[in-house]
């Protein structure tokens, strides 16, 4: 007969056994160095954290992540949510197509269930995607997003993994806790990205990851950065004759539309504006932000 004992100790085992996409990465690039709470990029090492949320005491051994956080700490250790950053540092080529495919690695080795998997907005020669599912491990049933970040413009040049995972109970309500995580650690990697990109990416990638920021399509317009504020309000007008969301999604009611009012100050986590024809005002699309040009007067 396993004793209570022996059944906790091979659940232990069995979940420290899981991959991560660090794992897999470790076979596809040159050296993978995990970084030190001390040398993360700055947009990670400033993430701050929603009320509740308190720094989870760790052994500050070489298996300790960068950050931890955990909400609803109880008198006997446990919690409602915890939240868990990696970063790594490589060198070596890691293709989109890896990271996409094992996305979900890690609830696959948990056995979870209902598992979705997502590619998260990302600037070319970067990898976003996010996996979500349920599992359940001593007994306890859980809701687990893992969301991975890469910047690998070249072969040649340093790459950046970020790992960052949420791990709640099933029954616990942190809906909006977990979007306010999740949207602030994708805004930081995309700042990470859009600086690492601007020095050391193709030159004909940045250039297209630019263009819509530098370009005037006419006299009197100018694009803005995707973390531009202050948008609410101001007449826009569309750049291009399909105007689409950041998922491709053509959106039928701005077609043969040139000046929209925005409906958003920024735009969302995926570069998205909420926009209507002028005049229309219950006729509301989703544009990608570089679709849309911004009067010099506004």
């Amino acid at each position: 007969m396993t004793s209570p004992g022996d059944a906790t100790t091979a659940e232990q085992h069995r979940l420290a056994a899981v991959p991560s996409i660090a794992t897999i990465a470790a076979h596809h690039v040159s050296t993978l160095t995990e970084l030190r709470a001390a040398e993360l990029p700055d947009p990670v090492a400033q993430l701050g954290a929603p009320p509740g949320w308190h720094l989870a005491e760790q052994s500050g051994g070489p298996a300790a992540p960068a950050r931890m956080i955990v909400c609803g700490p109880h008198p006997d250790g446990s919690w409602e949510c915890c939240e868990t950053i990696r970063v790594f540092g490589f060198t070596g080529a890691l293709p989109p197509d890896v990271v996409r495919a094992n996305a979900d690695c890690t609830l696959r080795a948990l056995a979870a269930e209902h598992i979705a998997v997502g590619a998260l907005a990302a600037p070319p020669g970067a990898s976003a995607v996010r996996a979500s599912g349920y599992f359940t491990a001593a007994g306890r049933r859980f809701w687990a997003q893992f969301s991975t970040y890469v910047a690998n413009p070249e072969p040649a040049a340093p790459g950046l993994l970020i790992e960052h995972s949420i791990l709640t109970d099933a029954a616990a309500r942190m809906g909006d806790d977990i979007i306010h995580l999740s949207d602030a650690t994708h805004h930081a990697f995309l700042i990470i990205a859009e600086h690492e990109l601007s020095f050391v990416g193709a030159p004909e990638d940045n250039e297209a990851m630019t263009s819509a920021q530098n370009a005037h399509p006419e006299p009197g317009l100018r694009h803005f950065a995707y973390d531009a504020t202050g948008l609410q309000g101001k007449r826009m007008r569309l750049v291009d004759d399909l105007p689409t969301s950041d998922a491709g999604r053509p959106q039928e009611a701005l077609i043969g539309v040139t000046d929209v009012i925005c409906l958003d100050d920024t735009p969302s986590v995926l570069l998205n504006l909420r926009v209507h024809p002028v005049g229309q005002p219950d006729t509301v699309g989703l544009v990608e932000f570089d679709q849309l040009a911004v009067y010099d007067n506004q």
